[in-house]
């Protein structure tokens, strides 16, 4: 009889638990859902976004869309599996914060897929999966944007990471005009890039050897060489212990990661002056390799 009691108590409890969670699961998908739609409308003019569909976790409060697929034409698409939104601002018309992962990303043109075409080209038998997660700060007040994880990976190729911190940036209607600006520069602070290899780094300099006709033995002795010309007869800050690093990645693929830490904050414009003088690029931004 105690028993019986009990379930008389659990069950009801355990019944209503199921309709509240389930009855918030859904309000919480419909404002998501309106969210969402939102922003696709602030995109039109620009692109067509489509998706399959969209819900909430309510646990967690991660938004959670599969099968999207954005076109600016009938030619080119990108297409996309899933995309996990952690979290994201949607009050500001300049998000200040978002933390997303994009699960599954193609890129295709004339119904031809550019990144699967490029593997196949490296010697890629199967097509790979390539995830994009990016989660960044941006105060809008002081211009500090912070962006902590900017990550193209893949279990087949490796994981490229970024992250970076900028000084007065400003995204308004001027930006990306004002990244040039002398008088008040966008600056960058510090930044890291780390590339951690499952197999990509081989059967790219293969395919580089291959095309001026060396083997990859050869072709690598090459690149050692090269580094220690830039050592020895070039004016540059890069540390003998950098150099020796970057030779033992370019032997042995593995891990590597680049500090870049000025000693002052470097202006943007600076940066994109110089692009195409990377020893002067090395000394001013003091680039590490670990």
């Amino acid at each position: 009889m105690k028993l019986k009691k009990i379930l008389i108590i659990i069950i009801p409890i355990i019944l209503i638990s199921g309709i509240i969670y389930f009855s918030a699961q859904y309000f919480i998908t419909e404002a998501a859902v309106k969210k969402i739609d939102n922003i696709v409308k602030k995109t039109e003019d620009f692109v067509k976004i489509e998706y399959d569909s969209a819900r909430a976790v309510l646990i967690s409060k991660d938004i959670l869309i599969e099968n999207v697929v954005i076109a600016n034409d009938e030619q080119s698409k990108i297409t996309i599996k899933k995309i996990l939104i952690n979290n994201i601002d949607l009050k500001s018309e300049i998000p200040a914060f978002i933390d997303i992962t994009f699960s599954d990303i193609d890129l295709s043109v004339s119904g031809k897929s550019i990144l699967n075409s490029f593997t196949e080209s490296i010697g890629y038998k199967e097509e790979i999966d390539f995830d994009i997660s990016l989660k960044y700060l941006y105060k809008s007040e002081t211009g500090d944007f912070n962006l902590e994880r900017f990550e193209f990976s893949s279990p087949e190729a490796g994981v490229l990471s970024f992250s970076l911190n900028l000084g007065n940036l400003k995204l308004d209607n001027t930006f990306p005009e004002n990244m040039l600006s002398e008088a008040n520069p966008v600056l960058l602070n510090n930044a890291k890039i780390a590339f951690n290899d499952a197999s990509i780094t081989d059967r790219s300099l293969k395919f580089i050897a291959d095309s001026i006709e060396m083997n990859l033995k050869d072709f690598k002795s090459l690149l050692n060489m090269q580094l220690d010309f830039l050592v020895n007869n070039v004016n540059s800050d890069l540390s003998s212990q950098s150099v020796d690093k970057l030779k033992e990645y370019i032997s042995q693929p593995g891990s590597i990661t680049f500090l870049l830490n000025p000693a002052d904050p470097v202006p943007v414009d600076t940066l994109i002056i110089n692009y195409n003088k990377p020893i002067k690029l090395i000394n001013i931004l003091d680039i590490d390799i670990q």
